[in-house]
Formats: structure tokens, sequence, C-alpha cells
């Protein structure tokens, strides 16, 4: 009996020893944290941002870079070599460690050549899987609009799209999805794929969406505007020149509500100039706008508020409580810079300047 116990006691210590072992035993990053996935808004904004591991990573001219979201620790992840140039790096992600992004591979504004690579959030590992115009990560595999270049009778070279294709995250095993060269991926979850299918005819563009495997494809949105996916509503603009009760008219931009169950519509806010980023984030929409700047308003339309009075203020990225856009920059004598600014979600007050970059 006075045995069992002793040995008893020594069972338990042994135990003790080992749960105080393994909570000193380092935790790797990945389980300290869920990784955030690169919502369906961002990825229609361009995907020029992605959140991981606490950090912010994005890219432009021949770097890929990450921050903290309090605007510290910024640092280089990745330079492209010999790139100098180039249009750079454009539409990034992270997934297990790794960075995926779209670099352009071309000098000038006529053309491009956009080719999807990766890297190791260290830096090392460089890879290039080819062209591709753009691609999101789901479930485990990479799906991406797949390109070719090709030359014209004239000796041109252009992009040409081939369709919508998936592949395995090491660049094997790449087979279409989509066969048809007018469809572009946009954006792709769990839930399934995002897609445009552009009318040869009319060249308005088809919001479509399938599941994973390519089936059960569902037209919900046809038009020209941006777009943005919350839940089970759509969020579109459509602008144009409107008739005041003057008589005389002007170009608006209208923002609109569609509910993909019932189908119904209605139109939430009207401005001035047109629209070229729309998103939805929590209780806002927001946008950016030629004759608005960076503007927040609420679901209802209602509440509008300008973050950012600058004109052209592009959005990368909404990650929690801040968000990365490009604000414009005239320079009188070299044309327009780019400035990356991490701001306040709320009040869209600088936290800090990441960078900056020459347009035109």
């Amino acid at each position: 009996m006075n045995c069992l116990k002793g040995k008893g006691k020594q069972i338990g210590a042994l135990l003790l020893a080992l749960v105080f072992a393994l909570t000193l035993r380092p935790v790797s990053a990945d389980a300290k944290e869920k990784q955030p996935a690169n919502s369906i808004t961002n990825q229609m904004l361009g995907s020029g941002s992605f959140e991981y591991g606490g950090r912010i990573y994005y890219g432009y001219d021949d770097t890929i870079w990450s921050v903290k979201k309090d605007g510290t620790g910024k640092k280089a992840v990745f330079v492209m070599a010999n790139a100098k140039g180039y249009n750079g790096f454009s539409r990034v992600a992270v997934y297990e460690g790794y960075v995926y992004a779209i670099f352009d591979f071309y000098g000038g504004s006529d053309a491009c050549n956009l080719q999807l690579v990766r890297v190791r959030t260290d830096g090392s590992g460089y890879e290039n899987f080819g062209n591709a115009q753009n691609f999101a990560l789901a479930d485990g595999r990479i799906y991406y609009t797949k390109a070719q270049m090709r030359t014209d009778g004239e000796g041109y070279s252009y992009m040409d799209t081939l369709g919508i294709y998936v592949m395995n995250t090491d660049g094997t095993g790449s087979a279409a999805l989509i066969d048809n060269p007018l469809c572009q991926l946009l954006a792709a979850d769990e839930n399934g794929l995002y897609y445009w299918f552009v009318n040869p005819k009319s060249y308005l563009r088809g919001l479509y969406r399938c599941d994973l495997d390519g089936t059960d494809s569902k037209e919900l949105w046809t038009g020209t505007g941006s777009v943005s996916i919350k839940g089970s509503c759509l969020y579109y603009t459509e602008d144009g020149y409107r008739t005041k009760k003057n008589g005389k008219s002007e170009w608006r931009t209208e923002i609109y509500r569609k509910n993909m169950k019932t189908g119904a519509v209605k139109e939430l806010y009207s401005c001035k100039g047109s629209i070229t980023n729309l998103c939805v984030e929590g209780k806002y929409i927001y946008f950016s706008g030629y004759e608005k700047g960076l503007v927040r308003v609420s679901l209802t339309g209602k509440k509008a508020k300008t973050l950012n009075k600058h004109t052209g203020a592009g959005i990368r990225g909404i990650h929690g409580n801040v968000i990365l856009f490009d604000q414009q920059r005239m320079d009188m004598k070299n044309g327009t810079d780019i400035d990356i600014i991490l701001a306040d979600l709320s009040t869209g007050k600088k936290i800090k300047k990441l960078g900056a970059f020459f347009v035109s």
C-alpha cells in the first residue's frame, strides 16, 4: 500500500513537471493567433494588402513590405532582383509562411506582363508560377486567371487571358476550372468563386458566383461599376450624366444595394463625380471618389463623412481598425506621385506614410 502511494506521488510529480514543461514550450505565431483570411471585400478591391500574423503585407515598385498595424516595424520582405523600371508588385496574399503576389515585368503603361510569384515570409525561396492576371487563395489551393503573352502581326506583345484555373499552392497541378477566356477571377473563399464574364457584344461585365469546383454558376449582377459583397447583399455603383431640376446635367454616381436572395434593389447614396473604389466593412460603406476623396457612409446611405480630402484616394484594404489607401500627390515638375497611407479606420487620421511611388 505504501509502495502504491509512493508510486502515485512519483507519477503525480512527473505529470506536474510535464505540464510545466509544456507551458514553457514556445508557441508558434500561427498557434498564438488565428490568421485572418483576406476578406471578399479586400479581394474585390484588388488585394492590395493582406493581414497575416499581426502584420500587413503590401507591395509597390520592386519590393514587398510588411508593417505592424500600429505603423511600426516596417521592413522589406523581398526585393525583386534587376527589376528597376518594371511596373512592380500589386496583388498580395499570405498562406502558410509564403507571400504570393502579382508582379508586372513590363516597363511601360501601354501593356503588361503579369506573373504570379511567391517567396517565404523571410524573403527566401523565390519562385515564379508564370503568367496570371490575378489570383485568390481558398481551400488550400490557388485560383487564378491564367494568361499568356502573345505577339500580334506588327510585333507588339500583349497579354491574353485563357480562363480561370486552379493549382496547388506550390505551383503544381494546374488545371482549367472555367475554360473560357472571357471569364476573369475576382475573388474566392471557402464558399465559392466570384468572377466576371465580359460580354463581347455589349462590353458589360456580368458578376457570377460558382462553387469551388466551377459548378452551380449563377449571375448576380451586370454593369460597369464597382462592387462589394457583405453577407447576402451586393453593393454596386452606377454612374452617368443626370439632369438636374434646372435642366443642366452633371456626372453623378449612385450606390445601390441588392439583396441576392430576394432580388430587391435600393438606392443608398448619390454623389457628384465618379467612385473608384467601393467596399463594405462592419457598419459602413467606404468609397473613394474624384470629387469627394475617401468617404465613409452608413449601410443605410446616411451620415456621410469624409475621412481624407485628397482626390484619388484608392483603397488597398481594410484590416480591423486600420485602412491602407493610396493618396495622389501632384508634383508640378514630374507629374503624379502616390503616397501609401496607413490610417485609423474610424477617423481617417494618418498613422504613418508607408511609402511613395511615381505613376506619371
